[in-house]
């Protein structure tokens, strides 16, 4: 009987040591059973998302108030101090764009709600490639 009580608290130690280490997370950055599943960015407020029917694991995400530097990294700054420079190349920055993005997807533009937003954008003349997130011409897509 003591050997089994011995190994439920050894079990039950490992268990909430292997959860608070995952529960670890940068600065101004929570943990959240329910992430977004695509961050927005600086550079993409309203990031293109392929997979949205996939629920994300749990995981850390940015506090209210701040939002992820760029995609690939996962730095939490002030919105208010995002960079208004876009590091990829083709895209131009403009601080009043159109959610309605033109995309390989949605090469026309798509009705939605017309919202000015801050952010990279593509030039009249290219599309987004929702899959590799540069702005390509429509016959360049990689998406059908």
């Amino acid at each position: 009987m003591m050997t089994l009580k011995a190994i439920f608290i050894l079990a039950t130690c490992v268990v909430l040591v292997f959860s608070s280490s995952l529960q670890k997370c940068g600065p101004n950055e929570e943990w959240t059973e329910w992430r977004t599943a695509c961050s927005p960015t600086c550079e993409f407020r309203n990031p293109p998302c392929l997979n949205i029917t996939i629920r994300p694991p749990p995981g850390c995400e940015c506090k209210p108030g701040y939002i992820y530097l760029k995609f690939s990294k996962r730095i939490c700054v002030k919105i208010s101090e995002c960079p208004k420079t876009c590091s990829k190349p083709i895209f131009e920055w403009t601080d009043c764009g159109t959610r309605c993005r033109r995309t390989c997807l949605h090469p026309d533009l798509v009705p939605c709600v017309e919202r000015c937003e801050a952010g990279c954008f593509c030039p009249d003349d290219y599309v987004l490639d929702d899959r590799t997130i540069e702005c390509v011409k429509k016959k360049h897509c990689s998406v059908p």
